[in-house]
């Protein structure tokens, strides 16, 4: 049976998809904003007699076409004065009609209900052939007595009449309580007599003469109509009146009160009641007055906008407007579909949006409805200027992407700082919004002025209204503007019966000073007391503070957003949506979690969106996993398409430095700014990555995600190329905090990009309530057309979602899903498409494959190309709704059943390998250690030979290895290569049987360089042309924020090539590519138009991110690490990140030493050094006490104004402001006693691994020529300079005085020498300090001074009172390390000059080893700096310089290092080891301490020397000094690895020095010169040190058990187990092998006495 059943279910799937019908779009669902015009048109049926059909079948038809043709209202003419009531009805005088015994409105009501189309009843206002025959008395009369009638059809009765109205109310409510189906009621065309006001009946007569009033008929006319709008409204229905409106013969309108004395009808006396209408609709038949006033030249369709423009400022919204227009002909006037359309144009450009079309049977006669359908779906784009101060950017910006959720033409418009502006900018415009965000700006008069005058609607935000106000010349808004305030205390906002929260504190007063002309739509409100926050006078809004601002969920931006409909007069459905998001999904998320949550949502038939991110990655864990490495995770996600889940892409890793989905992708957030390595090419790589993973699993995005929401604009710019819409809060600026919470989708954020929004936040893991996302729902019913959505993960309570699902449901929310738009999604390969769009997809010699998925997951027409195609597929598609499309180039169509099956088979079949244990890949996938062949011409000119020479020694600065080989020896690429570099030079030798093996080569898979245009470079396709540029300088296309000049010009060949490729640096001046990299066969190339670098001695000259070029075109990195790496840290850099992320980043980049600032004290905060010291060490990283005396802290110079450091001037040094240190008076002792005091607290509170006395001099480079910055100058200072040399050192800058220091360099000198005294004594104390406070706390530090190398700058370190060799001398009779740094602006402009800094650090060391610092600032331009800061091949070429001399390098500091460095700084030190690496076994020659890693999926063990090491632990292995081997643990290792104990050394922060495994723990050897920080997987049972058991504090973090060991040169041996469990656990395993064992053994000899039996029973046989 199940067979057939399915079969059925194909058949029923392939009529859906032939039958338009079947697939019906369910609009109810839709995101985007349904215009909530009224379409109407009046339906009369009594031109419907002859219709063929039974009643109910004509009323499904009608409804049909009525609704295909976008009509919202139909006018039923419930009542024929002539003919009778078109519905049943019993009531007194009424008779019906046929189609009233038929009960055609029942059907009507039936039809139109079911396709949202609302029905009116209309009634011609008081017509009614029986009452007028019954009851002679209630007829109108002329002023002669006789009856009035328009004409034999006419049956007029006086409204005025008291028994008329009496009749005609309960008319109404019989009819009402008929049909409670009913829109409302229209009274059509309530007159008393056209052309006159008056009648003369005897029930006016004698009102008239009871009241003196002669207009008794019109005063009765408006009163039953009030009654008639009273009634209507007691039944809760739409009371809608219809009316003529008269025009002069100039073409202008009757005012009101003229119009009133032409028929009586008093509209301004009907608007102004309580019970006004609530829809008036005003007829606009310009065909009657051209037949009329016979002037068709005037009025004609054009007639119309002026018209309404005048209608609309009669009723001056105090009732919804409809303009009524017909195709009725008048005298010679005729009127087609087209005019109709024209017409209907015309209302709505006067901003007349609803419409009222008389009637379906012209239409029908006419066959106008496409002519009526086009008019009904036509908006005009509302022309808007948006105008803010010049810091209002953000906020402009973020109001202009909210204005295109309405159909607007916006322009934005940022005043200048200096106050001008251009008039003229609001010509033409139809709004103007003013932004004001800074309270001090003074607006541009002309701007005011132009403000003033304009006529359309103003909306202004937050500051200037009073300028604005004051201005001669703007009209009297009855507003007062009062002034700003801010207190946080007015935090919510009262609009429509809810409370919204806000959290500005800013906002402005105003006061209303006429209610009857201002309307208060929001008040802001504080305990008891209110102001106006949301007002409009005539035509100016005001909104009281800065909308955009503070924004929260369910907050008062809600009450701006929906009021923007009445500001551009747009109505949208009113239609609440919510939307769903389980968030963060990665290949490692819980799928049984997302198969409980999908079954869940299933259940509630709720769709949702599916946060997809299709790769993990933790570089902290060494971790990675991708869709394909999970097939499980593939499944569940195809289970929750299958329960109505749709794929939102989440960015690639969701990750920059951190781990998925804990890390932004594209944003900074270190340093709260655009990724360093933010590039056009760095965004398309991620995407087309990310995009291709989920392609190959049949996973179909229709959006994007931006990871954590955070991007710059050029990243958006990328992202909008690959995907039409995004479902998020996007930034406006590259400003994090910018990111805009909309509460609708919008079709073009600022940023690009129609954006689907969310709105509600999410569930915290730390606070699992659903409370706070409900009241924010709930305050989202306010939008008229909002959409709420939120998003959920699945690690929380499904409980939890369960509530906010019922709850939201409870408010009246539907659930949606980013189907239900337009979008398009552009993948290399496919397109994906949801409801309507143009596509371009090129094919090459490829398939197409086309289908739909429908809103379960299946795949329904599916078609492929019945041959291969080479062009591009063109077309516009149409999805229904709740569809996804899918056109993808593929390179095969499907083979059958029978060939899948036999693939299936032979897959199944274990290969031989399985079996034989053959050794897997080391390498962490996607990221293989680089093996170079470099190809060397060692007969090239001089210049070519240092460019092969860079070539090596760039790459070799971060320990790329290579085998260097002569050209003229090239026969084969060496085995285990994976890197071919052909420098310029050997390009030109080489043979053309040589060219053939490279191109081969290449087209099987290997990577290669090329330099400059050769015969090697043109058989790949890449073909010089003739022209030639000259460069000087490159933009690195992924670095494009570094500016890079060269020492020299070179010449760049344009060159083309018929294969794509990726531009990687490009002439700044013309962007023509300088160096590419594409795919050539089944390689890759990378090819540069220039020289590399001949200049340079290292090759950093011209290309600084050449690393980054090989890393992202080949996927090839440097292998070893020296986790060695020293950094300064400011907290104050860092204020943004915590130090737990802060601890995971420098964990990632080797950082081992930290100097942490130790001056961050201050009134009311100190900095947590404890967390630091802590964290750091349980990550096995020092941490120093950085200080930069004379400076102690800003809490200190507050507290002791007393003992601040005095200039030449005589004033406090402050030089906080430039120079940033705040100086005291250290040569005075009770203020160096108290700073000592100050330190001591400081180091005996936390665990300090050491103290670096930096910078303590004084900062003054410019010598006596600067006196504010000249110190000491405090009165202790002058006082001993007085007794020495018997003057005031002020004398040196008085120039009256003898000892001016112009005229007196000895007095100059003098000063100069004492202060160096000063400074030599100040260091010895404060050493001595530092070793005194370290035998207290019996601890071991390292005491770093760090001061200026004198020799780079003398005169400079002269004038800030440092004498290196004094200071380095110290060092004898008080140890401490000596590192040097440069003076001010005198930075290195190259390694050879760092080099050259730690050589003379050796010298004044005197044989110990040296520490240098390098400034991470900008360096001052000369000639020869490459890049302005330190970075790339430079910056790495200099780090191994210094530890190839022995030398350490700290970094200043951390935050100030360019992001793409930081990775490769461990390489860079580790450049010293060399290795030899095939596949499955590499040889490692360390120089010292390094590190790797390697995949721990594929290794969670290895073998090094052919043991499993110790020193392995998640990917991450440890290897001393030394020559090692690495390779696959075997089996036999594999299994007796379980008799030894099972603790790993994981970290630690000195030197490994030996390592062995032994039988209960580990054994090393280390050297550390402070206390050697140790962290091991597993907690220590027993620990010796030299033989001697002790017994450190431990600590358990993230990595394992944290301690330290003794700082010098030990041996330890650490037990992670008691020598009882470790027997016990030998044994275990001894018996389990014997157990084995002796089952094989039993098993054979059972197997030997069945062949002996077997053999005897052939012989008893034979």
């Amino acid at each position: 049976m199940e067979r057939p059943l399915r079969l059925l279910a194909v058949l029923f799937g392939f009529i859906v998809l032939l039958n338009p019908a079947a697939r019906a779009q369910n609009s109810i669902l839709l995101l985007d904003p349904v215009p909530e015009s009224i379409n109407a048109v009046r339906f009369d049926p009594s031109y419907y007699y002859n219709a063929p059909v039974r009643v109910n079948t004509l009323a499904q038809q009608l409804a049909e076409r009525w609704q295909e043709h976008g009509v919202t209202v139909v006018y039923y003419k419930a009542y024929d004065p002539v003919h009778g009531a078109k519905y049943k009805t019993s009531y007194a005088l009424n008779e019906m009609a046929d189609y009233g015994r038929q009960n055609l409105l029942k059907y009507v009501l039936e039809s139109c209900t079911a396709r949202g189309i609302r029905v009116m009843a209309w009634l011609p206002a008081f017509q009614h052939k029986p009452a007028w025959e019954k009851h002679p008395e209630w007829r109108v009369k002329n002023p002669d007595g006789t009856d009035y009638r328009l004409n034999d059809q006419s049956y007029p009765l006086c409204a005025a009449h008291p028994e008329v109205r009496e009749w005609w109310l309960g008319l109404i409510r019989d009819l009402l309580d008929q049909y409670d189906g009913l829109a409302g009621i229209d009274i059509g065309e309530p007159v008393v007599r056209w052309q006159s006001a008056y009648c003369s009946c005897a029930s006016c007569v004698e009102q008239t003469s009871a009241t003196g009033y002669g207009d008794v008929a019109a005063l009765g006319l408006t009163k039953t109509l009030l009654a008639s709008f009273e009634a209507i409204h007691a039944s809760k229905k739409i009371a809608c009146v219809t009316s003529v409106v008269s025009p002069k013969s100039g073409g202008s309108l009757y005012s009101p009160a003229e119009q009133r004395g032409y028929t009586g009808f008093d509209l301004e006396a009907l608007l102004s009641h309580p019970h006004r209408p609530d829809w008036v609709s005003l007829e606009l038949m310009w065909q009657q007055w051209a037949d009329l006033y016979k002037n068709p030249a005037l009025f004609n369709p054009a007639w119309v906008e002026g018209a309404a423009k005048a209608i609309k400022n009669q009723v001056a919204g105090r009732s919804r407007l409809l303009v009524h227009l017909e195709l009725t002909p008048f005298g010679q006037q005729s009127v087609d579909g087209q005019r109709l359309q024209e017409s209907i144009r015309a209302a709505k450009k006067a901003g007349l949006m609803d419409i009222d079309l008389y009637d379906t049977h012209q239409i029908d006669r006419d066959e106008a409805w496409p002519a009526v359908q086009a008019g009904f779906a036509w908006q005009p784009a509302r022309k808007v200027l948006v105008v803010s101060d010049p810091i209002g950017e953000n906020d402009a910006r973020q109001v202009a992407s909210l204005l295109s959720h309405f159909k607007a033409e916006t322009e934005i418009l940022l005043l200048d700082a200096g106050g001008s502006y251009t008039a003229g900018r609001l010509t033409g415009r139809d709004l103007l919004f003013y932004i004001g965000v800074d309270p001090k700006f003074i607006l541009p008069k002309a701007f005011l002025q132009e403000a003033a005058a304009f006529t359309g609607a103003i909306t202004w935000i937050h500051f200037g209204l009073g300028q604005f106000l004051e201005q001669p010349g703007t009209p009297d808004y009855a507003i007062r503007y009062l002034g700003s305030g801010a207190d946080s205390a007015w935090n919510r906002v009262r609009y429509k019966g809810l409370l919204l929260p806000r959290q500005d504190p800013d906002f402005n007063r105003v006061a209303v000073s006429d209610s009857s002309g201002c309307q208060v739509y929001a008040w802001l409100e504080k305990g008891d007391e209110r102001l106006p926050y949301a007002l409009k006078s005539r035509n100016l809004w005001y909104f009281a503070d800065l909308t955009t601002a503070f924004v929260r969920e369910g907050g008062s931006y809600i009450a701006f957003a929906d009021l923007l409909h009445d500001i551009l007069g747009q109505e949208h459905r009113a239609n609440p949506l919510a939307m769903v998001r389980i968030e963060d999904i990665s290949p490692l998320s819980d799928v049984t979690s997302l198969r409980r949550i999908a079954d869940y949502l299933q259940g509630e038939e709720v769709p949702f969106s599916i946060s997809l991110v299709p790769f993990y990655l933790d570089p902290a864990s060494n971790t990675a996993a991708s869709l394909s490495d999970q097939p499980e995770f593939v499944d569940a996600i195809r289970y929750m398409v299958r329960k109505g889940g749709v794929i939102v892409m989440h960015g690639n890793t969701h990750q920059y430095r951190g781990e998925t989905t804990a890390d932004y992708e594209f944003w900074d957030m270190m340093h709260n700014e655009p990724l360093f390595s933010d590039s056009r090419e760095y965004v398309r790589e991620r995407i087309e990555t990310g995009l291709g993973e989920m392609a190959r699993h049949g996973l179909w995005p229709v959006t994007w995600e931006t990871p954590h929401y955070g991007a710059s604009q050029l990243a958006y710019s990328v992202i909008n190329h690959y995907f039409s819409s995004a479902y998020e809060r996007r930034q406006t600026i590259d400003l994090h905090g910018s990111d805009q919470l909309l509460p609708w989708l919008i079709y073009e954020h600022s940023s690009g990009g129609k954006i689907i929004p969310e709105n509600l936040g999410y569930i915290p893991l730390s606070d699992q309530r659903s409370g706070p996302l409900l009241e924010a729902a709930r305050n989202n019913l306010a939008l008229r057309d909002g959409v709420a959505s939120f998003f959920f993960h699945p690690f929380c309570d499904i409980a939890v979602l369960k509530e906010i699902i019922t709850g939201m449901k409870a408010m009246g929310y539907r659930f949606t899903d980013p189907r239900h738009t337009s979008q398009q999604v552009r993948g290399k390969d496919f397109r994906v498409v949801t409801g309507r769009g143009e596509i371009e997809l090129p094919l090459s010699s490829a398939w197409l494959r086309e289908f739909f998925i429908d809103e379960r997951g299946a795949i329904q027409d599916e078609h492929y190309s019945d041959e291969l195609r080479s062009d591009t597929l063109r077309k516009s598609v149409a999805v229904p709704e709740g569809w996804i499309y899918v056109a993808a180039a593929v390179p095969a169509r499907p083979k059958g059943a029978l060939a899948n099956l036999m693939s299936s088979v032979v897959n199944s079949v274990p290969r031989l390998n399985e079996y034989a244990g053959a050794a897997k890949p080391l390498a962490v996938p996607d990221e293989h250690p680089a093996r170079m062949v470099l190809l060397h011409n060692g007969d090239a000119p001089e210049q070519l030979l240092r460019g092969q020479e860079n070539w090596e020694q760039a790459l070799g600065s971060v320990g790329i290895d290579g085998i260097r080989l002569d050209v003229a020896q090239f026969f084969v690429v060496p085995e285990g290569s994976n890197l071919i570099v052909v420098p310029a030079a050997a390009s030109l030798a080489l043979k053309q049987q040589q060219i053939l093996l490279l191109v081969r080569s290449v087209q099987n898979g290997a990577n290669i360089i090329l330099e400059r245009p050769s015969e090697l470079s043109a058989a790949m396709g890449i073909m010089p042309q003739e022209s030639r540029r000259v460069l000087q300088s490159v933009v690195d296309e992924y670095y494009p924020t570094v500016p890079i000049q060269w020492a020299g010009p070179d010449t760049l060949t344009d060159f083309e090539t018929e294969f794509d490729y990726i531009t990687y640096a490009s002439d700044p001046a013309s962007g023509r590519p300088a160096v590419i990299g594409g795919e050539y066969g089944e390689g890759r190339y990378l090819y540069w138009g220039t020289h590399f670098d001949p200049e340079s001695e290292g090759g950093y000259g011209r290309y600084p991110f050449l690393l980054e070029m090989v890393r992202y075109q080949f996927g090839l990195k440097p292998l070893l690490r020296r986790e060695m790496v020293e950094i300064f840290f400011d907290p104050g850099s860092r204020e943004e990140i915590s130090v737990e992320d802060l601890i995971k980043m420098w964990r990632k980049n080797g950082v081992r030493t930290i100097h942490a600032a130790g001056w961050h004290s201050y009134r009311d905060y100190t900095y947590d050094y404890g967390r630091l010291i802590e964290l750091a060490h349980q990550n096995a990283m020092r941490v120093y006490l950085w200080l930069e005396l004379p400076h102690v802290s800003d809490k200190f110079w507050l507290d002791h104004p007393e003992w601040r450091e005095k200039n030449a001037l005589g004033a406090d040094a402050d030089t906080a402001g430039t120079r940033w240190r705040r100086p005291m008076a250290l040569n005075m002792p009770p203020c160096r006693e108290a700073v000592m005091a100050e330190l001591r607290s400081l180091l005996l509170a936390h665990e300090w691994d050491g103290i670096n006395l930096a910078e303590l001099y004084y900062e003054s480079a410019e010598g006596a020529a600067a006196p504010k910055w000249f110190t000491p100058m405090n009165r202790a200072f002058r006082d001993h300079f007085s007794q020495r040399h018997g003057y005031d050192p002020l004398a040196i800058f008085d120039s009256a005085s003898r000892h001016y220091w112009r005229r007196s360099p000895r007095a100059l000198a003098a000063l100069y020498a004492l202060r160096e005294e000063h400074l030599l004594d100040q260091h010895r104390r404060f050493i001595a300090f530092f070793r005194s406070v370290e035998a207290e706390k019996k601890t071991a530090w390292e005491v770093v001074v760090t001061t200026l190398d004198a020799a780079m700058a003398p005169a400079a370190a002269a004038a800030m009172g440092v004498n290196t060799a004094a200071i380095a001398a110290l060092a004898d009779e008080l140890p401490f390390t000596l590192q040097l740094e440069e003076p001010p602006r005198a930075n290195p402009v190259h390694p050879q000059g760092y080099t050259a800094l730690i050589e003379r650090g050796e010298a004044y060391s005197r044989g110990r080893t040296p520490v240098a610092t390098l400034n991470l600032v900008d360096r001052p331009q000369q000639p020869g700096l490459v890049t302005r800061q330190i970075t790339g091949l430079e910056l790495y070429r200099t780090l191994q310089q210094g530890e190839a001399r022995g030398a350490r390098l700290a970094l200043n500091s951390e935050a100030s290092l360019y992001e793409v460095d930081s990775e490769y700084l461990p390489m860079a030190l580790a450049a010293a080891t060399r290795e030899s690496l095939a596949v499955s076994v590499w040889q490692i020659d360390a120089a010292g301490t390094v590190a790797l890693l390697l995949d721990p999926k594929q290794h969670p063990d290895v073998l090094v020397d052919g043991g499993v090491w110790p020193a392995y632990h998640r990917g991450h292995l440890i290897l001393p000094p030394g020559r090692h081997t690495i390779e696959p643990v075997d089996r036999a290792s594999s299994f007796f690895k379980g008799f030894w104990a099972e603790g790993r050394l994981i970290a630690l922060s000195g030197e490994l020095i030996e390592l062995a495994r032994i039988v209960r723990g580990i054994r090393f050897r280390y050297r550390s010169e402070t206390a050697n920080w140790i962290v091991l997987s597993e907690k220590p049972h027993a620990i010796e040190v030299d033989g001697q058991e002790i017994k450190p504090a431990m600590m358990r973090g993230e990595l394992g058990y944290a301690f330290s060991l003794p700082a010098g040169e030990h041996r330890a041996e650490i037990y992670t187990t008691s020598r009882t469990t470790q027997l016990v656990k030998q044994i275990s395993l001894a018996l389990s092998g014997l157990i084995a064992g002796g089952g094989l053994l039993f098993g054979i000899i059972l197997g030997v006495l069945y062949l002996k039996n077997a053999r005897r029973h052939r012989k008893s046989a034979a």
